[in-house]
């Protein structure tokens, strides 16, 4: 841990602690470790304000991320991506340096920041690390595979993102606008509604459709596409609502 309670004569206590100042937060501490900091991109947002100390430290002992922590006025903590090179974290190597029980390195998706059960993992929530360890079979590598979906369980800044740690990647979600494909004595007729449920190709949901009435039950096809039912008896549907007349046969 480096000493930054002032940096180029700014207290970081004052206030939020911008990007740039963050990087050079990170470059002092890996300076202090005998490491020599690459070049790092400032992080967007500005992290919380700190009353006192930030902790500066490796993640899972390697200088390819740093954690930068608080805990006043507020607990907080947030990683930095520095770039540098990967490397076995220290915790896997025996005192001769060399691997304990031959654990193999893995590139595993992590989270950078502390994130809630239900909370939906965005493009910034993520990043690569390289560890050891970690169950094969549900080691996720590729940011696309988690960004959209949301967790099952509460995860800590710096822990791999598992498979199991994730809701189903679903076709289509509760409340999302769909496409509405029909087809009617030989003419496709396509028009969108919300989904009332969410599912995976091949489910049956209710969709709510956009002119208002009943919702009408479609098969899920694909990705934000639906099928209704083309069987519906057409004095059904006037009956329900004259609106409704696109959605039956």
């Amino acid at each position: 841990m480096t000493s930054l309670a002032c940096l180029g004569g700014y207290p970081l206590n004052a206030g939020a602690i911008t990007g740039e100042e963050a990087v050079r937060l990170v470059a002092q501490a890996m300076v202090d470790a005998g490491q020599v900091p690459p070049r790092m991109q400032a992080p967007v947002r500005a992290l919380p304000s700190c009353r006192g100390t930030p902790r500066v430290t490796p993640l899972a002992g390697n200088w390819s991320s740093a954690e930068i922590s608080c805990d006043q006025p507020t607990v907080w903590r947030r990683v930095l991506r520095t770039g540098a090179a990967l490397s076995m974290p220290l915790s896997t190597r025996d005192s001769t340096g060399a691997a304990k029980n031959d654990l193999p390195l893995q590139t595993v998706l992590s989270v950078t920041r502390p994130l809630p059960r239900g909370a939906r993992i965005g493009p910034d929530d993520v990043m690569l690390l390289s560890q050891a360890g970690t169950d094969p079979a549900q080691v996720l590598s590729d940011p696309d595979l988690a960004v959209g979906r949301k967790l099952r369980r509460a995860i800590g800044a710096g822990q791999p993102l598992l498979e199991r740690h994730l809701d189903p990647l679903l076709d289509i979600e509760e409340g999302q606008t769909v496409t509405v494909q029909l087809q009617s004595q030989g003419i496709d007729i396509a028009s969108t509604g919300k989904a009332l449920a969410g599912g995976v190709a091949g489910d049956r949901i209710l969709i709510d459709p956009p002119s208002g009435g009943h919702p009408v039950e479609a098969m899920i096809l694909a990705p934000g596409i639906v099928r209704v039912r083309s069987n519906m008896p057409r004095r059904i549907a006037v009956k329900q609502s004259k609106r409704r007349m696109s959605w039956s046969v």
